[in-house]
């Protein structure tokens, strides 16, 4: 497992056929080359579900059904309900969580998918919506903060960015909370203002206040208030405007330091960015390099030039086929 002092190791609950064991129902495992990249560099938490409450490898396949009485969960071809185990296994499963910063769950399964997971009517031959598995339903109840994502989306590099920023900033303020104070809450709060900047100004707004108000002395209340506005900052798509704005600015104090075709090759590099060609590590990573070498100490310290191990991005492979949106990830 790779880490240092300055980049923290998150922890994410894995759904275990991604890539650990051969556990699906049909016996198969999933292989995605980015988590099992991802894997070196934080602590996994496997679990299964539908291993934890009984049911084999193989195992006649499960379905969620709406009903007058909600949603149960069933496996047809035995007739067994298995809501409530099912329900049981969750509560007592993320109950025993003490730390956490995310999930990366399997799509579409009545467990584990978080969104697009069908749900059939009573009579089992209708879908009636995409929604929430079971267990996903509890994380996101438990875990309203973590960063949750499924493997097919996180196959798009765009995504991959804003999980993996969001899961490490998530995880940088988890070593403050264990022990908060209000001032290594100012600290974290002033290395990640670029960041914060670029995605979203209200919620900067937000957390100066909270940091700058004297009628709260109680620390942990500011720890989990500010974890509560950081990640909501974070779940948002930034617009690409914002993040060129930022890095404008940051590019100021260092400015004098770069020669004329440095510069050429940076607005070369935002201009990609703006017209949806290359993806915000582009111009970011370039920025990167300059600020660590002619930066002063504030600029250095910002957490938008040290987001997660740059080897995840260049392991990453391509972003997608299609062209990017003007909105920085939502494509």
């Amino acid at each position: 497992m790779k880490s240092n002092s300055r980049t923290p190791t998150p922890i994410v609950v894995l759904s275990r056929c991604l890539g650990v064991e051969a556990c699906r129902y049909n016996g198969k495992m999933i292989r995605e080359d980015f988590i099992h990249h991802l894997s070196s560099y934080v602590k996994m938490r496997p679990v299964c579900p539908e291993l934890e409450i009984g049911l084999g490898v193989p195992r006649d396949p499960i379905r969620i059904l709406a009903g007058d009485g909600g949603r149960t969960l069933v496996q047809p071809a035995t007739g067994r309900d298995l809501t409530q185990p099912m329900t049981t296994f969750s509560q007592s499963f993320l109950g025993t969580l003490k730390e956490v910063d995310g999930f990366i769950l399997k799509s579409r399964s009545p467990s584990c998918g978080i969104r697009d997971t069908k749900i059939h009517d009573a009579d089992q031959e209708t879908v009636l919506e995409r929604g929430a598995g079971i267990f996903a339903a509890a994380v996101l109840e438990h875990f309203p903060d973590a960063a949750v994502e499924d493997e097919k989306r996180l196959r798009n590099r765009i995504r991959r960015e804003q999980f993996l920023t969001r899961l490490y900033a998530l995880a940088r303020l988890r070593r403050i909370a264990r022990r908060p104070t209000r001032e290594a809450l100012n600290r974290f709060h002033a290395k990640n203002r670029l960041l914060l900047m670029a995605y979203n100004r209200k919620e900067l707004d937000r957390l100066d206040k909270l940091l700058s108000d004297d009628g709260e002395p109680d620390a942990a209340f500011l720890a989990k208030e500010y974890k509560r506005r950081l990640s909501n900052a974070l779940s948002r798509n930034p617009r690409y405007t914002s993040l060129i704005g930022v890095l404008i600015y940051a590019l100021g104090p260092i400015s004098k330091q770069l020669t004329d075709r440095d510069k050429a090759l940076f607005l070369d590099r935002l201009e990609g960015f703006r017209n949806g060609k290359i993806p915000a590590s582009g111009p970011v990573s370039l920025l990167r390099s300059w600020v660590l070498r002619h930066g002063p100490r504030d600029l250095r310290n910002q957490t938008l030039f040290n987001l997660y191990p740059m080897e995840l991005n260049e392991a990453a492979g391509p972003a997608t086929k299609k062209p990017l949106q003007r909105s920085l990830y939502d494509i």
